[in-house]
């Protein structure tokens, strides 16, 4: 079966989690949708996957420019 991951609630109700790669500097971070999701809403941003690209910024350089890929953790 095939299913859209668009926004941070559909990859925290599938059970993935989130891979963000800098795009300045190639640093990469994991992160769990859901969390990042009560932050997303707590500033009221876009929970839209496309949107957060270029709203988080990165821990090492600072840029806003990063890919969002989901990932279904090991078991």
């Amino acid at each position: 079966m095939r299913f859209r991951l668009d926004t941070l609630s559909d990859c925290a109700r599938r059970g993935y989690r989130l891979r963000i790669l800098c795009l300045a500097c190639d640093h990469v971070a994991e992160a769990d949708p859901a969390s990042l999701g009560l932050e997303i809403h707590r500033r009221r941003r876009s929970a839209r996957i496309e949107d957060l690209e270029f709203t988080l910024r990165c821990s090492s350089c600072g840029a806003k420019r990063s890919h969002i890929t989901p990932f279904e953790p090991d078991s």
